[in-house]
Formats: structure tokens, sequence, C-alpha cells
């Protein structure tokens, strides 16, 4: 995420840009979306990734990598949506990012929960491929440790190579009592070192990864399907316990990484436009009113990736429906159920080691019953 990504509050209402023609209507779209639509996407991705977050470290579901992977990206879009809601504050007149120490939190986090959110979708993708074209090999390499691993190293990574935000950007007086938060001047260089890092790392290599496993994942999947889906389900039973939890999560996977491609494609194509144009022109070419409107209407629909994932859990994930009604509505329920389950299991054990005991009585046999206190009382008839 870097600085030239969102049209502030001060640019919506004017500012200083090349010669540049666009339509009133296009520019007043952008503001009122911004304005309205991106709170509601922030509420609804910090709502969604918080209750997807809490559902997939569920002590049921944490067993399988990919859950771990998806509970990771659900952090890093609810962190995403905090650093988006932050930005937004600006256009209600609330200017937290221009204050120092904001500014460079902001956009360092910014910076972070992009990387991660993009290459946990990658190594998402990666997972799926694994379990399509090589499901023997996947209760190998897709395990909840090798995962743990992959996603310290990202986080890791990403706290280091981001750092230098920290000194690169900063709150900078344009005139008296107007104060924004940018590039610092003096670190200019390095700044469009990380932005041809940032171009490179969080676009182009994601996006041709991805798409690339994804067009594999399709066409086996266009072949496969009626074998194993219509006329032949031997296949599927004589997988494993495991490789059926890996094979019933693909789909999941697919749609997520799908959204991403889909709904990132715009924004990225038009970051990558504006890098060309400024390597073409031989110097920085400032971003045109029309560049940064249209960015700004790109970067709406990016942001909608981070709040519908949940959506997709609760189509294709039988387990996480089952486990958010545990967490939402079974809970507190199921300790009355269950003092209840335990108060009708005594009543009944009371009645059988009474019948017992009549039975044994009239037998003639001698009926010995284990001391209440033993929770596993049983009844030998000798």
């Amino acid at each position: 995420m870097s600085s030239v990504d969102n049209i502030t509050a001060e640019e919506a209402e004017g500012g200083d840009y090349e010669s540049d023609h666009i339509s009133p209507s296009l520019f007043l779209f952008a503001k009122y979306i911004t304005i309205y639509l991106q709170p509601v996407i922030c509420t609804a991705g910090l709502l969604g990734n918080f209750i997807s977050f809490c559902v997939f470290l569920s002590k049921g579901m944490r067993k399988i990598s990919s859950n771990l992977y998806l509970a990771a990206l659900s952090g890093s879009g609810f962190g995403f949506n905090v650093v988006l809601f932050f930005q937004w504050l600006e256009f209600v007149h609330i200017p937290i990012i221009h204050m120092q120490g904001f500014c460079q939190a902001i956009v360092y986090l910014g910076y972070i929960f992009s990387f991660l959110s993009v290459w946990l979708i990658v190594c998402i993708t990666v997972e799926n491929y694994i379990v399509t074209f090589h499901l023997s090999k996947a209760v190998i390499y897709c395990t909840v440790f090798r995962a743990k691993v992959v996603i310290g190293i990202l986080i890791m990574f990403s706290v280091i190579l981001y750092s230098g935000q920290f000194w690169t950007t900063s709150v900078i007086e344009v005139y008296e009592n107007y104060t924004i938060c940018t590039e610092v001047n003096e670190y200019a260089q390095l700044n469009r070192i990380y932005y041809f890092w940032d171009t490179i790392t969080t676009m182009v290599l994601p996006i041709i990864i991805t798409s690339v496993l994804i067009v594999a994942i399709l066409s086996r999947n266009l072949f496969t399907s009626q074998n194993i889906g219509g006329r032949d389900n031997s296949i599927y039973r004589r997988l494993s316990k495991k490789q059926k939890c890996l094979v019933r999560i693909t789909r999941v996977l697919l749609a997520i990484s799908l959204t991403f491609v889909i709904l990132s494609g715009p924004t990225h194509a038009n970051k990558l436009r504006h890098l060309i144009l400024t390597e073409l022109n031989g110097a920085q070419r400032p971003y045109t009113l029309s560049d940064r409107v249209l960015q700004q209407i790109f970067q709406i629909i990016y942001y909608l990736s981070s709040c519908l994932n949940i959506v997709y859990y609760l189509i294709w994930s039988h387990n996480f429906r089952k486990e958010i009604r545990r967490l939402l509505c079974l809970i507190p329920g199921q300790s009355e159920s269950g003092i209840r389950g335990l108060e009708n299991r005594s009543k009944t054990k009371s009645n059988n080691e009474t019948n017992q005991m009549g039975k044994g009585a009239k037998s003639g046999c001698r009926t010995i019953v284990d001391k209440p206190t033993n929770p596993k009382s049983q009844i030998t008839m000798l």
C-alpha cells in the first residue's frame, strides 16, 4: 500500500494536478463510494474476519493446515480493515493519519497486511494445487507444522522488510496549519525502491503464480468432476480421513484465490500502467486527477476482497457453519443441556442397576454394584 493508493479528503476537494479532463460525475462517484461504501466494507470486514479467525483457530478446525492459512488470512484481513478505517476517518474530518506517529504506523501496517494477505492467498492456492494434483503427497506436505513455519516466516519477513517506512515516511507541513503524511524527500530514492519492490512482491509475482495455478486447478477439475462427483465415487471412498478433509476444502480455497485475482486485477493494472508511463517519460510522472479518481474506484473494488471470504466459508464449508453455530448459539445452552444429559444418564443408570438387581434376586444370583465413586460403574453378575 503506497502513499498514492488513495485520494485524500483534501485532494477530493481540490489540489494541484497536471492539466486534466475528468467527468464530474465520475469524480462524485469516486467521492461518494469512498465516503459511504468504504466504512461499510470496513465494518463487514472487521466483523467477518474476526469471526473467521476465531472459528479457524477453534479446537476442531485448527488441525488442518489450510485452516491455519485461512486463520492467518482472516487476521491479516482484520488488520487491513483497521488501516482502511483510519484512512477513511480523514473523509469525516478526523485526520489521524496526518498525525506524527500515526502516519508512520498506519503506512507501515498497511504494507505489512497487504503483503501478508497476498502471499497467504498464494500459499492457499499452492496447497490447493498440491491437493488437486498430488493428493497422496498432500498428507506429507500440507501439515499443520509446515503451515505454522510458513506463516511465521512471512510475518517475520514483512515486519523486517517494511521497517524502513518509519523513517522514509513523515508528517510534513505543506503550508501554515496544513500537514500531510507523505514520503520524505531525503529518502526519495529509497521510497522508489520500496515502490518497485512492493509492485513486484504484492502484484506481479502473486498474480502470475496464482493465475497459473488457478488455470491448472480449474482445468483438472473440469476433466475429473464427472468421474469423482457423479458416476464413480469409489475413488473418494478410498481416501483417508485427512485426504477427504483436504478435498472438501478445495472449493473454498479456489473461490478465495479467484476473488483475489478478479478484484485486485483493476487496481494492479492501473498501478502498473502508471509505473510503465513513469519509466517511459524518464522522470516521475505525477498522478493526474483522473489517475487518482480511477485508482480510488479500483481500490474500493479491491477492498471488497477483504470482507467476502466469510461468505464463501458459509456457503461451502459445513464444518465452518457447524463451528459458528457452536460458538455463537450453542455455548450458553450447551452447559445446561450437558447437565440435563448427565442427570438423565444418572437416572437411567440407577434404573438399570435396580432392574439388574431385581433380575439377579429372581435368578438366585448375587449382584455386586461398584461404588458410586467410580465414574465407570458396572454391574457384575456372579
